[in-house]
């Protein structure tokens, strides 16, 4: 079998920049949606096969082919070639807003996989194609290969199961998108450059959060074992202290900074700090009521102008 290979997205994180490029037809903008990266191998004997980003313990990588027959399912119904294609599985909710909450738990459960699939069924956005009827795709430019695509959009069968994620060309669209982005109706865009084969960034604008630190971390591992690898901070939420971050991000002097000032008690429950922290969004409650945790926090600074009883958030 061919090798597994999945892109690496550059972070862009200065919006002047991604305007620029909104005006320059040699880059393509695409909505990202908030899913799980997937693979799906299609074989001539009709099998199918999900791989997921992450590897095992054993080395091998995970796949998802257990966790989402009703996508399997639907890549049986397609014609049995030789195909690789890539793309982000998404649950979306009654108003088509994709929810992290939802897709997340399927990546991982073992039993009432079925019943699951019933509640929170999922669809397949592709967004590349690596092998096209045997022939290895990945040789052509970005521009190539989403012509491949949308060849496919109109071949396979219709379904809530597969779709393609739309592409944005023209200025008007990318200025469109963007101000969509900026109303914060989806968490970011992928700029992919047109002529080249894996020339792609990606951009997500940040919220901020002040956070209370007590001290509490979670040990590195490797060469930062014995030290800080990310603290477990709170808010106050509806007036109640509630752990919603364990912030990393860490450079090697914060790192050793803060690994002095936990295990010197410097800090502690009687004498917390408040740390500012960027996060890329504040995480969904459960379906349970909890509180979701701060998306991927990143430390930024302390703030010693600010008291931990004003972290405080209304949910």
């Amino acid at each position: 079998m061919e090798d597994i290979t999945f892109p690496k997205l550059k972070d862009m994180d200065d919006y002047k920049k991604v305007c620029r490029f909104a005006k320059d037809n040699v880059y393509i903008f695409q909505r990202k949606f908030d899913g799980v990266c997937c693979m799906v191998d299609i074989f001539p004997n009709g099998e199918v096969i999900l791989w997921g980003r992450n590897f095992l313990k054993d080395g091998s990588r995970s796949t998802l082919t257990n966790n989402f027959p009703e996508i399997v399912e639907y890549f049986k119904t397609c014609e049995p070639v030789r195909m690789r294609i890539l793309g982000e599985l998404v649950c979306f909710n009654g108003q088509e807003i994709e929810k992290f909450s939802n897709i997340q738990p399927r990546c991982t459960r073992k039993y009432g996989i079925e019943e699951l699939a019933e509640e929170s069924p999922a669809t397949f956005l592709a967004f590349d194609i690596q092998i096209y009827r045997g022939i290895d795709s990945t040789l052509n430019c970005y521009d190539a290969r989403r012509k491949i695509l949308q060849i496919i959009a109109t071949d396979f069968p219709t379904d809530a199961r597969f779709k393609v994620i739309p592409s944005y060309l023209f200025t008007e669209e990318k200025e469109a998108l963007l101000l969509e982005l900026k109303e914060k109706k989806f968490e970011g865009v992928v700029i992919k450059a047109r002529a080249k084969r894996d020339q792609y960034w990606k951009y997500k604008p940040t919220i901020t959060e002040d956070v209370i630190w007590f001290g509490e971390y979670n040990e590195g591992t490797g060469k930062n074992a014995g030290q800080v690898g990310s603290m477990v901070c709170y808010q106050y939420i509806n007036g109640e202290l509630v752990e919603i971050a364990n912030v990393g991000g860490l450079t090697v002097s914060a790192r050793g900074h803060f690994t002095h000032m936990a295990k010197g008690g410097k800090v502690s429950r009687d004498n917390p700090i408040v740390l500012e922290v960027e996060a890329m969004s504040r995480g969904e409650r459960t379906k349970k009521g909890k509180i979701g945790k701060l998306r991927h926090p990143r430390y930024s600074r302390i703030r010693l102008d600010k008291a931990p009883e004003q972290c405080t958030r209304e949910e």
